[in-house]
């Protein structure tokens, strides 16, 4: 019983709005300079410790503040650094999948089909168009 109570106790606290502008700052930091969303099996048990909240907290702060899920929030990092990487001219012979994986992307069906409601293309016309304004599109994720 009061395992219960502990559990439905936990679930129901909220940031204040001073913590989630701190935790905000640790996550954009963990994936903007430490590049965390690269790892293709980071959990949220995992990113949670690397910023120092509680996975309820993480869960929290990405729902409210980024308005996604975990997952949608990872992908929104791995979309912008695979378009990068596309339009690097040091990475012109690279092969599109492995430079997806070195992302954090591990499923090349997955990849195409998120890629292309991000870009509306595929990796590889995104390449070969050179990222144009008609293959941008623009990723949502990332950016909130």
């Amino acid at each position: 019983m009061l395992n219960f109570v502990f559990k439905r106790a936990r679930a129901t606290t909220r940031l204040c709005p001073q913590d989630c502008e701190r935790f905000l700052g640790r996550l954009v930091f963990s994936m903007e300079t430490r590049e965390l969303y690269r790892n293709g099996d980071l959990t949220l048990d995992e990113l949670a410790l690397a910023v120092a909240m509680t996975p309820q907290q993480l869960s929290q702060l990405l729902k409210e503040a980024c308005g996604s899920s975990l997952q949608d929030y990872l992908n929104g990092y791995r979309i912008e650094a695979l378009k990068a990487a596309l339009l690097c001219p040091k990475n012109a012979n690279e092969n599109v999948f492995d430079l997806a994986l070195a992302c954090g992307f591990s499923s090349r069906s997955g990849l195409n089909r998120l890629f292309r409601k991000c870009t509306g293309v595929t990796p590889e016309q995104f390449r070969k168009q050179g990222g144009a304004p008609g293959a941008a599109g623009g990723s949502s994720f990332a950016t909130q």
